[in-house]
């Protein structure tokens, strides 16, 4: 079976996408995790870009805010047939 593609939309949330992603990578699930940031300006670029982890298959950050809407259409094009999609939003709480 196919882990479930898990996309992560953040802009400007620091504190709430460390809180998250930090709670989704410290399960033993297996997923793969696709992150977006929407241009944020304060560190949660900097934060993404050292995290390590081998479910983390991609990590983009757009040079405009384009919406979660397109954020989340654009990890969606990765999606494989017959893969769960699971959106996670950085203003949710893991």
């Amino acid at each position: 079976m196919i882990p479930p593609l898990v996309s992560f939309v953040t802009w400007n949330r620091m504190g709430l996408t460390v809180r998250n992603l930090t709670a989704l990578l410290n399960t033993s699930d297996d997923f793969e995790l696709h992150i977006v940031d929407n241009h944020s300006r304060d560190n949660t670029w900097a934060y993404i870009q050292e995290l390590k982890d081998a479910r983390i298959k991609s990590k983009n950050r757009f040079e405009v805010n384009w919406g979660p809407i397109y954020a989340t259409n654009y990890n969606l094009s990765k999606r494989k047939k017959g893969q769960y999609f699971i959106t996670v939003d950085s203003d949710v709480n893991i």
